[in-house]
C-alpha cells in the first residue's frame, strides 16, 4: 500500500502543478512599461537605461494586483498589465508617478490605479496609492506641471478620440512630515456633472488640457461644446486659473453662458 500511496501523492502534486499553469495560461506574466515626458522634467531627472530597468523591476514587483482584483471582485489573472510612469522633482526630491492598467477578458473590463513613490538612494518607497477602480473609459494617461511648492497631476480616462468625451481628475501633492499631502483640485464644468467610479471628483468633458503659460500661471481648460448653443464659439468652454496662495483652481468667467445642466451617470463601464 505504501508504494500506491506514494504514487497517489506524486500524481496529486503533478495535477496541481498542471492546473496552476493552466489557470495562468493567457495571463500576462510581465508588465508593459512606458515612460512619458513630464512638463517638469530637467536634466537632473535623466535616468540611464540601467536605472530605468531597476525601476521597472521594482514596479513589476509591487504591481497592485491584489487591490485591482478586489476592485473587480475577481480572482482570475488579467490578460494584460501596463504601467505608465514618469519621474518628477519637488524641492530636490525625486518622485515616480505611476498609472497602472490591467485588462481582463472574462469579465471584459479594465481596472486602473495610481501611485506615487519617493525615489531615494536606497530605491523607491511608496508614499501614496489610490484604490483600484473599474475603468469608465479605455486608457489612462497623466501629465504634470509645477506650481510653486506643489506638483499638479492631471490624469485622464479616455480622450483617445479628440472629438469624444473623457473623464479627468487633478490632484496636487507636496512633501510633509508624514509623507505626502494630497489634495483634490478637480473642478467641474458648469453644465456637466459625472457620477463615476474615480479616485477624485470627475471632470467630464472634451479637450481637457493642463498647461503653463509664459508668466508661469497654470491654466486648466475643458470643453462641453455639445451642450452649448450654436452661436457660442467652440471649445474651450471653460477655463480655470490655479491660485497658488489659496491652493485651488478658480473659474475664469466666460463671455457667454447658457442655462440648464446635464448629469451623466457612468457607474457602468463604457469603452471606446
Amino acid at each position: 500500500m505504501k508504494p500506491f500511496a506514494s504514487f497517489c501523492r506524486s500524481l496529486f502534486f503533478a495535477v496541481a502543478i498542471v492546473a496552476c499553469f493552466a489557470n495562468r495560461s493567457g495571463a500576462s506574466e510581465h508588465v508593459i512599461f512606458r515612460r512619458i515626458a513630464s512638463n517638469v522634467n530637467d536634466d537632473s531627472l535623466w535616468l540611464t537605461r540601467h536605472d530605468e530597468a531597476r525601476l521597472e523591476r521594482f514596479l513589476n514587483r509591487v504591481y497592485p494586483m491584489t487591490s485591482m482584483k478586489h476592485a473587480l471582485h475577481s480572482t482570475s489573472a488579467p490578460l494584460l498589465r501596463k504601467a505608465t510612469y514618469d519621474v518628477v522633482k519637488l524641492h530636490g526630491v525625486r518622485y515616480v508617478i505611476v498609472a497602472y492598467v490591467s485588462e481582463w477578458k472574462q469579465p471584459e473590463a479594465f481596472v486602473h490605479e495610481l501611485a506615487i513613490y519617493r525615489l531615494g538612494t536606497d530605491g523607491p518607497t511608496q508614499v501614496w496609492r489610490s484604490a483600484g477602480w473599474v475603468a469608465n473609459y479605455y486608457g489612462l494617461t497623466f501629465e504634470t506641471v509645477s506650481a510653486g511648492s506643489r506638483i499638479l497631476m492631471l490624469f485622464r480616462e479616455g480622450g483617445l478620440d479628440p472629438s469624444g468625451f473623457s473623464l479627468s481628475g487633478i490632484l496636487s501633492f507636496r512633501d510633509s512630515k508624514h509623507g505626502l499631502l494630497i489634495r483634490d483640485l478637480t473642478p467641474r464644468l458648469p453644465y456637466l456633472k459625472a457620477v463615476a467610479n474615480f479616485p477624485s471628483r470627475a471632470l467630464y468633458g472634451k479637450k481637457v488640457v493642463l498647461h503653463q503659460e509664459e508668466d508661469h500661471e497654470v491654466v486648466l481648460s475643458a470643453s462641453d461644446e455639445e451642450f452649448v448653443s450654436s452661436d457660442v464659439p467652440p471649445s474651450p468652454a471653460a477655463n480655470w486659473r490655479y491660485n497658488p496662495k489659496r491652493g485651488r483652481f478658480e473659474w475664469i468667467k466666460p463671455e457667454h453662458a447658457t442655462p440648464g445642466g446635464t448629469t451623466v451617470s457612468l457607474r457602468s463601464p463604457l469603452f471606446k
